[in-house]
């Protein structure tokens, strides 16, 4: 058996808040909207990432085809000047 005396009811303190219910209809009527507010925010900010991964990868693409062209040009290049030289090299005095 324990010594402790039992907790009488003056010991015992209970918070209690009123709240008017306009102010919680108010408070609650504001976080509906932000929550609202952010959910449509997110959703056009995932669409306008969308968009620019098409637009980052078509680029890419368009990037990767012009690098081609360009070793393919460097490469016609450097083959004519190799020919250039042979024919200059042909000629000799001329």
């Amino acid at each position: 058996m324990s010594n402790s005396p039992a907790p009488d009811d003056s010991t015992v303190r209970v918070a209690s808040i009123n709240i008017p219910l306009k102010w919680a209809l108010s408070v609650a009527g504001v976080a509906a909207w932000g929550a609202v507010q952010t959910y449509f925010t997110v959703n056009l900010l995932v669409k306008t990432v969308e968009e620019l991964q098409i637009t980052v990868k078509s680029g890419n693409a368009a990037t990767a085809v012009l690098q081609g062209e360009m070793t393919l040009l460097k490469f016609r290049m450097e083959n004519l000047e190799a020919e250039i030289r042979a024919v200059k090299g042909k000629g000799g005095g001329q």
